[in-house]
């Protein structure tokens, strides 16, 4: 079970309890942890997407005055020119 599935839970055992006030914080922690969950997401995205530069980066050579970008074909290093 997960954080949100949790904060429901007890947002649930709060309800019947009747501890409106309780109740509210836990809905408020419960949209706060949602953000999080988005924004981990969102930056887990952002740290691919470097990565996926970076590697491509690896693959580049220099060689004056242009970047060759080298690449496997069948075992074989291929350049992209």
């Amino acid at each position: 079970m997960g954080a949100i599935d949790n904060v429901k839970e007890v947002a649930k055992l709060v309800k019947k309890l009747g501890n409106m006030e309780l109740y509210q914080q836990i809905l408020d922690l419960q949209g706060e942890i949602m953000d999080l969950t988005q924004a981990n997401r969102e930056l887990r995205e952002n740290v691919q997407k470097l990565e996926d530069k970076l590697s491509q980066v690896k693959t580049m050579n220099f060689n004056s005055p242009f970047y060759l970008l080298f690449f496997i074909i069948n075992n074989q290093i291929k350049t992209n020119i």
